[in-house]
């Protein structure tokens, strides 16, 4: 008898009427003025139907794994849906919408085809039923993801020791959702001093050398610039390099560091006119000329893979004392695979010395490294030709090595897992005694 009163009171107040919608990945969001796409992988989501002219919760419904939901059992009158990452007892008050973390809105729409509500906030303000079921009550979500990227450049790469350079660092967004706790790291080494700087957002701190962005809006650009003093050093470079972080998920590590450099001079017995190389097909060849020399004894060529640490190559006799133009070539017969930095220490018969330009040589002999899926989960394949006959090693963002276990191999192929490490940046180092070569792969969350 109860269930009978029940189904009556039911039919009563047009409680069998149902409300359908589906809950998209809507990666373009309203770019193209719908709210479409697949479905969406966001979970746990509860659509929750709330009465217009009570504000009470009437109906919540989970949305299922292929994006839908079915909110049963409505009787007519008008209501709001909410899109929210957990469910609410029925006749609680309006609790406002909520997703996983790091997803955000993008639309909402009653009916397919073109058009949206008007505003992206996760809420279908006013639906109506009077005697008859709705469906397409949806709505368009998707990660959260920003690309926080950053350039540095320098007004002036061949300074005399004592002048002022001027360091012109941008950070843009090229992702398509808001930058949150964005800082860039400026990492001015000692052979510049700090002379003053402005910037067209956030604050710069000389003394942490850390530039504070806070927020920063997808397509919105901020500048620092840095009016620092070349100062004389008796070794190291003077390169400068910067890097940009944030708390939210970014779509792309490969634009969040850049360097500058300097080579500072100043008046020596040589006088260099240029220094060129070029990779050929199983060496480098290296060129340069001067306009005069006076005591030149010999140069030393020398190689280095990041620009900072050098070693001796060989050396190449110098013209004494000359007024006139020296041509001078050599090759490096074993250059490392990837960026190979060169410059030339020029010695004089008094044991002096002084540095030349520093210049990057990529060579690459069609060796490479293959990885898939890149980023992954928790396996990733690493293909590379003659892979058995090489070392490898794993590197983390920070450059300590981490282990991961074999899952697979054979002589051009592993297949590695990574599923007690962190997600996050990682290098898989492959080299022999005489090339090196490195993959960024990433692990995602």
């Amino acid at each position: 008898a109860a269930s009978y009163y029940t189904e009556v009171q039911e039919r009563g107040f047009f409680n069998f009427l149902t409300i359908r919608g589906n809950v998209y990945t809507d990666s373009d969001a309203l770019t193209d003025n719908q709210v479409d796409g697949s479905a969406t992988t966001a979970s746990p989501l509860y659509a929750t139907l709330v009465s217009n002219s009570t504000n009470t919760v009437r109906r919540v419904a989970r949305v299922a794994a292929n994006g839908t939901y079915s909110l049963n059992k409505v009787g007519n009158g008008s209501y709001r849906i909410l899109i929210r990452a957990d469910s609410t007892a029925l006749g609680a008050a309006d609790p406002g919408t909520s997703l996983p973390q790091w997803w955000e809105h993008t639309g909402e729409n009653l009916g397919t085809g073109t058009g949206h509500d008007g505003l992206v906030n996760g809420i279908l303000p006013t639906v109506t039923l009077a005697g008859v079921s709705l469906t397409n009550a949806n709505f368009g979500i998707r990660p959260i993801l920003s690309d926080p990227a950053v350039i540095k450049v320098v007004d002036n790469t061949l300074p005399e020791f004592g002048s002022q350079v001027t360091f012109t660092i941008t950070a843009s967004n090229n992702g398509y959702s808001t930058a949150q706790g964005v800082q860039v790291v400026e990492s001015m080494p000692n052979g510049y001093s700090y002379l003053s700087h402005t910037v067209t957002g956030g604050t710069y701190n000389p003394t942490t050398k850390i530039w504070d962005i806070g927020s920063l809006p997808v397509g919105t650009t901020y500048t620092l610039r840095l009016r620092t003093r070349v100062e004389e050093r008796t070794n190291g470079n003077y390169e400068n390099n910067v890097l940009i972080l944030s708390t939210t998920p970014d779509s792309n590590s490969n634009n969040n560091t850049d360097l500058a450099e300097t080579t500072p001079y100043r008046l020596l017995p040589v006088t260099w006119i240029s220094f060129r190389g070029k990779a050929l097909d199983e060496h480098v060849l290296l060129e340069w000329i001067t306009a005069r020399e006076k005591d030149n004894k010999h140069f030393v060529l020398q190689r280095s893979r990041n620009g900072k640490d050098w070693q001796d190559l060989h050396e190449v006799n110098g013209q004494g004392t000359t007024t006139g133009e020296s041509i001078y070539k050599t090759t490096d017969g074993r250059p490392m695979l990837g960026d190979n930095y060169y410059r030339l220490r020029q010695v004089d018969f008094q044991g002096g010395s002084s540095v030349s330009e520093v210049i990057r040589i990529h060579f690459e002999p069609g060796w490479t490294i293959t990885a898939y899926p890149n980023p992954f989960t928790d396996q990733v394949h690493i293909e590379a030709k003659d892979l058995d006959e090489l070392a490898w090693r794993i590197y983390d963002a920070s450059g300590r090595q981490v282990p991961v276990t074999v899952i697979d191999s054979s002589p051009s192929y592993i297949q590695l897992d990574f599923t007690n490490q962190p997600a996050g940046l990682y290098h898989i180092q492959l080299s022999n005694t005489q090339k090196v070569l490195t993959k960024k792969i990433i692990k995602g969350s």
